[in-house]
């Protein structure tokens, strides 16, 4: 949308972790073809190529955006670190859960791949994201809480640790799958293969193994969603912007894990929380849905070009300074005869900082020098 700013993009942290948005959502199309359309072979196969895509996506995202934050940004400072920063690493975590939901639709040969990438996956975008956790923790500590227009930053620790305990649980259904019904195991070929109960020992075994790291990783993302609650009510955001969204995804992976936990332990205790959770989530949405009809298409008020302002004029300036052969002082003045805006050439290639929202406060400049007049 804005072509002129992809370049100055990469040098804000912040703009940089959002690419991740752009590789969630395209995980998440591929897991709707799953759970909708997987009972049609060439649907399967569509999902399937989905999933390769989406591997590259997620690299990209993350070892990508990894290198662009320490090699063209400058030095940070741990005040400037948000749950933002986790989405360099939740494509892949739920690029993960989009293949434990395809190994699931596959046919056993075929899903055996699937499960490998995605537990890599798994433990690439899980372990960076602890990684990240304690720094973001002491952020907390020794800097308080994020600005206001921020705030609901604080539920994004939620998603990965919730995402991460449903695919948890789903690649153990697919591994023990598997084990169970296409006999997989680790015997060599002139070893006599294992007994059928045996082999459903393993199965079950797996199963516990993800029902129990499920529950360890719930318990991290019940932390987080606990002390976002109360962030949010002690600081609670004055003016909808699209961070708000920031809400949505981390309840719903949340609500997610549980009701598949809820599915596998059934328990009745489990399954009323994971309902709760769910119509939470629902409601959620639906305000955050509402409220961004009204103010991006009734009003027209709420996205903004990232960082735009300046960036534009600037281009204009390196330009007409090559193209005259002029310096850089002598472009400047042709630029400001042409605009004729009653602005001083410096005003008029103001750079002017970002509100945490993205939007920018109107320019007084040209008030000014109107009262000036």
């Amino acid at each position: 949308m804005f072509t002129s700013a992809t370049k100055t993009t990469f040098q804000d942290v912040q703009q940089t972790c959002y690419f991740g948005a752009v590789a969630i959502a395209w995980e998440t199309i591929g897991t709707g073809i799953v759970i909708f359309y997987s009972s049609h072979q060439s649907a399967a196969y569509v999902a399937e190529a989905f999933f390769w895509v989406a591997v590259a996506m997620s690299l990209a995202v993350t070892c990508g955006g990894v290198y662009a934050i320490y090699r063209r940004q400058g030095q940070h400072d741990l005040s400037e670190v948000t749950g933002a920063w986790f989405l360099l690493f939740i494509p892949m975590i739920v690029g993960a859960a989009f293949g434990s939901n395809l190994a699931n639709a596959l046919s056993l040969g075929n899903g055996l791949a699937i499960i490998v990438v995605s537990y890599l996956m798994l433990s690439l975008g899980l372990g960076l994201s602890f990684l990240l956790l304690g720094i973001y923790l002491w952020r907390l500590l020794s800097d308080q809480l994020p600005p206001r227009a921020a705030i609901v930053s604080t539920f994004v620790p939620v998603g990965p640790f919730g995402m991460s305990a449903y695919v948890w649980v789903n690649l153990a259904v697919a591994l023990s799958r598997n084990v169970s019904q296409a006999h997989f195991g680790f015997r060599q070929t002139w070893e006599p293969p294992l007994s059928s109960e045996t082999q459903a020992a393993v199965a079950e075994m797996l199963l516990w193994i993800g029902v129990v790291g499920a529950l360890f990783l719930l318990g991290v993302a019940s932390f987080f969603l606990i002390e976002a609650f109360a962030a949010v009510i002690t600081v609670v955001p004055k003016k909808f912007n699209i961070g708000v969204w920031s809400f949505v995804f981390p309840c719903g992976v949340y609500a997610n894990a549980f009701c598949r936990l809820a599915n596998l332990l059934r328990n009745d205790g489990m399954k009323g929380w994971a309902a709760a959770c769910a119509v939470f989530t629902v409601l959620l949405w639906l305000m955050c849905a509402t409220l961004t009809f009204y103010k991006a298409v009734w009003q027209g008020k709420l996205f903004f070009a990232p960082g735009l302002q300046g960036w534009i004029e600037e281009k204009e300036l390196e330009a007409r300074s090559k193209k005259d052969g002029l310096p850089r002082d002598q472009a400047l003045d042709r630029i400001q005869s042409s605009h004729r805006s009653g602005m001083t050439p410096e005003q008029h290639l103001r750079r002017r900082s970002p509100n945490n929202d993205g939007s920018y406060e109107p320019s007084t400049i040209g008030e000014d020098n109107a009262s000036k007049v």
